[in-house]
């Protein structure tokens, strides 16, 4: 399977199951076990050296269903976007002499 520019292969290996993601830059393994408390069915896959960006991937296994979470940095905040947004219309401002 691919998703977002990963190729995605699942098997069974013993009692757990394996994921592996392949990318561009590489490929990583993930070994999940659905036998184990719920905290510890979770895991988030770094994938800087896979492919281009900052993003991970969270795995949840729940049963026989694997969900994949596409996780990104948080872009810049409300109170940064206004503070620029303030400067640009001071520039903009035709008194202002810009």
């Amino acid at each position: 399977m691919t998703w977002r520019g990963l190729h995605l292969s699942w098997q069974r290996v013993g009692a757990g199951w394996q994921l592996l993601a392949q990318g561009p830059g590489g490929r990583t393994v993930a070994l999940l076990h659905p036998g184990r408390p719920a905290a510890e069915r979770v895991q988030t896959l770094g994938l800087g050296p896979l492919i281009p960006g900052e993003a991970a991937l969270r795995l949840s296994l729940s049963g026989a269903y694997l969900t994949l979470d596409w996780l990104t940095p948080a872009g810049p905040g409300l109170t940064e976007l206004a503070a620029q947004a303030r400067i640009v219309a001071a520039l903009l401002r035709p008194d202002g002499g810009h």
